[in-house]
């Protein structure tokens, strides 16, 4: 809807909890009740038990990617979980597959263990503020007053200082391994990247650099911590039904990439037909994102077919490129091998049985430099949802 704050029918409710029916080409809203509102709510919200976290507070300390598998998502969280197991696949390529050799994923990467976030929280009074905060039927309800109970606690955990003796390890860990060359700290929770709860865009990722100011390391973790108690986050956990005294935040860290020519994601099954077994690749030049564009941006969305022909088919073009092509056809032949190869890597571990027909891959992916080398900086399993698989054979 076009101006829809200047719309007379929306204008009035601005600000207010409302009850929206669209029917047709024409739509109805009204104010509505805490009461009424919870009780919808509640008629969509998944059945069954709530959904408790892998958590495991037993590991301390960085980990370097090298010493962590991908079981350990309670202890790293599952983007770094599912890194250390990608890279595996980069140093024991499969021969029939030459896109794999030589996989290339983010150099000397560590994670940051869950229970730090828990004890920061702990220790910052974000805790003991939360559990305030759930108690009040307003909080529960409105918006509004929700979200100023987030920022609240997002202050709490921002300004209190990390632990020295982890800061100091952290300290050292990057500049061991990066000097001061910028680093990516990257949200890793235990709520994230999961088969049944994906989490994507959900929680923040920021730079860090040792010696700049701008980019102190500390407000890095403070920062990804924090992101766990966003009103995106905290409610898409909350309508999902997740224990949230159960969910934690890790941390992913590994160099920055900053001479990335484009940057995208690729899912091992058309999204928009999962019925058909072909590539599906978004991608946009330079670092805009793809996840979250800009307001009027558009990206690069192509389909990609290993078996017919025609192989490539676009779906619309970058409008940062004036039309231009962002991935030439070779290019996205190579990016459909490489999510092909590591959804096999990852099915033999979360599917081994095979029996999820539509089993997928989400990965993101960047060209980095001069020769725009693909480097795969994420991999996580990607879930359809409630769509219903047919039992026939449109999928042959």
């Amino acid at each position: 809807l076009r101006d829809a704050r200047q719309d007379p029918r929306v204008a009035p409710f601005i600000g207010q909890l409302i009850r929206l029916e669209v029917a047709g080409a024409d739509f109805n809203i009204r104010q509505a009740t805490p009461e009424e509102a919870e009780a919808f709510w509640a008629s969509r919200r998944p059945d069954g038990p709530p959904l408790t976290p892998n958590l495991d507070l037993s590991v301390r300390g960085v980990q370097p990617l090298t010493e962590v598998v991908i079981t350990d998502v309670g202890i790293v969280g599952a983007k770094a979980a599912q890194l250390a197991h990608l890279s595996r696949l980069g140093r024991h390529p499969n021969s029939e597959e030459t896109c794999v050799e030589g996989l290339l994923t983010p150099s000397d990467p560590m994670a940051i263990p869950i229970v730090h976030s828990m004890e920061h929280y702990e220790q910052s009074g974000a805790r003991a503020r939360l559990a305030v905060l759930q108690s009040d039927p307003a909080f529960r309800s409105d918006p509004i007053r929700r979200s100023a109970g987030l920022a609240e606690l997002r202050a709490l955990i921002e300004n209190h200082p990390v632990s020295p003796a982890l800061l100091s390890e952290v300290q050292s860990y990057v500049d061991t391994a990066f000097g001061t060359d910028r680093v990516r700290f990257r949200s890793s929770s235990n709520t994230e990247d999961l088969a049944n709860f994906n989490g994507t865009g959900l929680y923040t990722s920021v730079s860090g650099a040792l010696g700049d100011d701008n980019r102190r390391l500390d407000d890095a973790m403070r920062t990804v911590w924090a992101s766990l108690y966003l009103a995106r986050a905290y409610d898409e956990r909350r309508y999902h039904n997740i224990d949230e005294s159960a969910v934690g935040m890790g941390i992913l860290v590994h160099p920055a990439f900053l001479s990335e020519k484009a940057n995208g994601v690729a899912i091992s099954r058309n999204i928009l037909q999962p019925i058909r077994e072909q590539d599906y690749i978004n991608v946009q030049v330079g670092e805009a994102s793809v996840a979250n564009p800009a307001p009027g941006v558009t990206t690069e969305q192509l389909i990609y077919d290993r078996y017919r022909q025609p192989r490539l088919r676009v779906l619309g073009r970058s409008s940062l490129t004036a039309g231009a092509p962002i991935l030439s056809s070779d290019e996205a032949g190579h990016v459909g091998c490489v999510v092909d190869r590591i959804e096999a890597h990852f099915q033999r571990y979360l599917d081994p049985d095979y029996e999820n027909r539509w089993f997928a891959v989400d990965i993101e992916f960047k060209l980095v430099g001069a020769d725009r080398q693909m480097v795969v900086k994420q991999a996580r399993p990607y879930s359809f949802g409630s769509t219903e698989i047919p039992q026939d054979c449109r999928e042959l």
